[in-house]
């Protein structure tokens, strides 16, 4: 792994040094000299700047370098590196190497304090191994044709016998079809002749082409978002087969990539997600990275080194700055690091929304009721088989895996359901409750609930919960089990599983006459017992499961003497039908 990179009088570097991490980012503006970095990088190990041509000492030397009479102009590029654990080195190594007009002038390998490697080393092969993969911002054809050629250089060793074999079929067709060319050619030549592949196969490799299978449109045919989401695939893949096809014997191959801006011709969710992939590919492959999207340089790991580059006017060049935090990199570079936290938010938020959708299956053409938790869905659903069975066919009913704080998991799937656009519908059911009340206005709130395709509602009050506020008593919270025949209540009471509720006699203190006390107040409302026990007690979260089986049983048996119109239970299930079978006008 490079540990320290040194540069000195390269293009608009007049001298430079920083460290590196699996990741480095590179962030600045157009023409702050980011890609210099890379070209020298690019010049240390691959003999070029440019990609594709030739050395040039005029083009890449610092015009404006100061150089001392007396003295050559040089190029001076010095790397640090850590060798790989299974290499038994006694230090950091460092490699330098000076250029010249004349050319390469120096290439010397040492540990980092001059000292020369063992004389059986094999860290000079290792380092003469390296490969450094240049990936420029524009991604143009000549560019994936080089890369498919170094794709052919890669496989060279595996594939070509194959290719060839596989080829004689095809020559053997296009030879039979030239029949009357070749015998010409031998009348008028006087020599045989066939059509057949030619010695080097890279140039074949160069022309060759990724197709899409469904639809038989070619990478050229395709947006430059999807052509470059193949470019790191495809140097993973090289750089994975560079070891895997090396010979025996033969050092492992550390791999480097210079990338420049991979946020181009990416909309900005996908620059996201692309940045989160080459940090995963950091752990294996060093990577050096130029950017100016905060989709980019909002990363955040322990892999990342972040350095700002700028001008410092002519005679300074291209420097360089370690980033210490996004409030020291906005006041470098404007508003967009601060507005980086808030895109990495809106991509989890995105991700999030991408989970919620999957949960959703997408073969059920069917409405959807979405509530709190599973004994919330059990109640829901005994209450649809006894008062309105015909809807169970219609509707899908889920839930949060766990019992309580499910407002947050309903409104997450309200959402997913929203941008959806299905035309089924679909409703969200809250109990009444602070967070509860929260999330049902964050939908009703929300633009997209324009588009009718989901409802948000609130359990309606049972009859206990009306005329405890008609005695003045106004419930500040009150959740499904409320709506449950009464005797599950009384039943829960003998069995243990009610606690007593929190701030409950808050609800009464301007009922307490004089200098009476909360029992006085009690007697004076005139509270029943099923009143009372209602006003002072809860479910015990633990023992949910039990009271929903409980009433299931008892809203099973409930008679019709018992509906007729008249419980909120009935009165619930039959908004669900209403809302359900009302059309949605998707947008």
């Amino acid at each position: 792994m490079i540990e320290k990179i040194q540069i000195k009088n390269f293009r608009s570097i007049h001298e430079m040094e920083f460290s590196l991490k699996g990741m480095t980012l590179l962030i600045g503006d157009n023409d702050a000299g980011k890609s210099n970095v890379l070209r020298a990088l690019s010049l240390f190990f691959n003999g070029a700047g440019d990609p594709g041509t030739n050395f040039s000492f005029a083009k890449e030397f610092n015009s404006s370098a100061r150089v001392p009479q007396r003295k050559a102009k040089e190029i001076v590029i010095t790397i640090f590196l850590s060798a790989p654990t299974t290499y038994q080195s006694t230090g950091e190594l460092k490699w330098r190497k000076v250029w010249r007009l004349t050319g390469l002038h120096e290439d010397t390998k040492t540990y980092s304090d001059g000292t020369p490697f063992e004389k059986r080393s094999r860290l000079s092969a290792w380092l003469q191994s390296m490969q450094f993969k240049y990936v420029p911002a524009i991604k143009s054809p000549d560019y994936f044709s080089r890369l498919l050629a170094d794709l052919h250089d890669t496989l060279t060793n595996t594939v070509a016998a194959e290719i060839r074999t596989a080829a004689k079929t095809f020559t053997k067709s296009i030879n039979r079809h030239t029949n009357r060319v070749t015998k010409e050619i031998n009348t008028k030549l006087g020599f045989a002749s066939t059509i057949e592949l030619p010695d080097d196969l890279r140039a074949l490799f160069t022309t060759l082409e990724f197709r899409a299978e469904e639809t038989g449109r070619s990478l050229d045919q395709r947006g430059d978002g999807i052509k470059v989401r193949h470019v790191p695939i495809l140097l993973k893949y090289m750089a994975d087969q560079a070891n895997e096809n090396r010979p025996s014997g033969t050092p492992v191959v550390s791999t480097v990539w210079g990338y420049e801006e991979p946020e181009n011709n990416l909309e900005l969710s996908r620059a996201i997600t692309l940045g989160k992939e080459l940090l995963d590919y950091s752990r294996d492959i060093q990577l050096i990275v130029t950017t100016h999207s905060p989709a980019i340089y909002g990363l955040s790991d322990d892999l990342l080194a972040k350095f700002y580059i700028e001008k410092d006017g002519a005679e300074s060049g291209t420097v360089i700055s370690e980033c210490g935090s996004m409030t020291e990199l906005d006041q470098k570079f404007g508003l967009m690091p601060l507005v980086a936290p808030y895109l990495q938010e809106l991509q989890n938020q995105r991700e999030e929304l991408k989970r919620r959708l999957a949960e959703i299956s997408a073969s059920e053409e069917l409405a959807h009721i979405f509530v709190e938790g599973p004994s919330d869905k059990e109640i829901v659903l005994a209450a649809i088989r006894r008062i309105a069975p015909e809807l169970e066919a219609m509707l899908a009913i889920k839930c949060a895996e766990k019992n309580g704080g499910g407002s947050n998991w309903v409104r997450d799937m309200a959402f997913a359901w929203m941008h959806s656009r299905r035309p089924q519908k679909a409703i969200a059911l809250f109990d009444v409750d602070f967070d509860a009340e929260k999330c049902h206005q964050a939908i009703i709130q929300s633009s997209l609930y324009k588009r009718g395709n989901l409802v948000s509602i609130k359990i309606p009050p049972s009859n206990v919960v009306r005329t405890l506020k008609e005695k003045g008593i106004v419930l500040p919270n009150y959740a499904i089990e409320s709506l449950v025949p009464s005797a599950s209540w009384v039943e829960a009471e003998n069995q243990g599983w009610l606690i007593e509720k929190s701030g409950w006699k808050k609800l009464i203190l301007d009922h307490i006459p004089g200098e009476g006390s909360i029992s006085d107040a009690l007697t004076l409302l005139q509270l029943t017992t099923n009143e009372s026990r209602f006003l002072k007690y809860e479910i015990n979260s633990s023992s949910k499961e039990k009271f929903s089986k409980l009433a299931v049983a008892k809203i099973a048996a409930l008679t019709n003497d018992h509906l007729k119109g008249k419980t909120a239970l009935e009165h619930l299930i039959s908004t669900i039908g209403k809302k359900i079978s009302s059309a949605a006008h998707i947008d």
